[in-house]
């Protein structure tokens, strides 16, 4: 792979990570409209003329965050914290270790 693509590749996954990111963590967007503005005018408490305009303006949108998104970037970000079937041979090492520990410390404690 020449140096031009690899850069490329690079920039689309750079694009891609912080899009993702995004996605996970919610944002707010600036969203243009158009309103619909009717104007009234009175004289001596009649009406006399309606006018009708269009005006620009801009909604502010949150977009909550997607759980989609979270759970994605947790398992390929941490796996070993974040994996759907966690790997038996190490909870029972895991759980080994914790058993080994607590007899140690029931130990020390009839010793004393």
């Amino acid at each position: 792979m020449m140096a031009s693509e690899k850069s490329a590749a690079s920039r689309a996954d750079s694009k891609i990570q912080n899009a993702l990111l995004k996605k996970a963590t919610g944002y707010t967007v600036d969203v243009a409209k158009s309103y619909k503005l009717r104007r009234v005018e009175y004289e001596d408490g009649k009406k006399v003329c309606e006018f009708e305009e269009l005006a620009q303006g801009v909604d502010q949108v949150h977009v909550p965050a997607d759980l989609s998104a979270q759970i994605f970037w947790l398992k390929n970000r941490m796996p070993e914290k974040w994996q759907d079937k966690p790997d038996a041979g190490k909870l029972s090492l895991l759980k080994l270790d914790e058993m080994l520990g607590d007899f140690k410390h029931e130990a020390e404690q009839e010793t004393e």
